[in-house]
């Protein structure tokens, strides 16, 4: 495929970063990078993809080269919208959303990477169907690498289930507020923030959740930080 005749599809706005830019064309989405960092991880665990697709990750359809590896074409997730455009998520909705994420986290593990890139805007939502996006933003699987992962996974997973936007609005926050919100967040875990933890802990702490507990968390979090 040439990459001027994939410039000719519709460009469409990812609204995050300037490594890339994607473009729809033939129904394939495209993501051409231009000052990625890494370029060699992305390209191991794409290629990887490609011949053992992961369900709840795109389907990689193929890598792109100018002389280099320069992008990819994927699954266009047409219906799917970022986790961070739904207002409101029952109780059973964010159970299975989490447990999808972190068995997404294992499996990817399983295969030699970790996915660090955790946020609202990275996870696709169509009703019951989650897929995470923007694999690219892999690691190799190292323990510092796993540290690092978890730790992200863990804070949006505590987000969804707490119905906070922290992420959105985290730099607002002193440090020392910062502090106590994930304090309140975790209280009901083993391990604090910036710890690894486990994943199996918080599943478990994730289906013992309840609403009223839920509710009972929410009280003691500033307004701000509730959507």
């Amino acid at each position: 495929m040439e990459i001027k005749e994939i410039k000719k599809g519709v460009k469409i706005s990812n609204g995050l970063s300037t490594e890339a830019k994607l473009y729809l064309y033939d129904g394939v989405l495209y993501k051409i990078f231009e000052n990625a960092s890494d370029i060699r991880v992305r390209e191991n665990v794409l290629n990887e993809l490609r011949h053992a697709p992961i369900n709840g990750c795109p389907r990689i359809y193929s890598l792109l080269y100018d002389y280099d590896f320069i992008g990819y074409g994927m699954e266009y997730l047409k219906n799917y919208i970022p986790l961070i455009k739904v207002k409101k998520l029952p109780l059973e909705a964010k159970k299975l959303y989490i447990h999808k994420l972190i068995e997404l986290y294992n499996e990817l593990k399983d295969m030699g990477y970790i996915y660090w890139d955790f946020h609202e805007r990275n996870v696709l939502v169509d009703f019951n169907e989650l897929r995470l996006v923007d694999v690219d933003s892999c690691l190799y699987n190292t323990r510092e690498n796993d540290v690092l992962g978890t730790c992200y996974l863990n804070e949006l997973i505590l987000s969804i289930l707490f119905d906070c936007k922290f992420f959105e609005i985290k730099p607002y926050f002193l440090e020392s507020e910062r502090h106590e919100i994930l304090n309140t967040l975790y209280s009901g875990l083993s391990y604090t923030y910036k710890e690894k933890g486990s994943l199996e802990e918080l599943d478990e702490y994730t289906e013992e959740m309840t609403d009223k507990k839920i509710k009972s968390i929410k009280k003691r979090l500033p307004k701000a930080v509730l959507k």
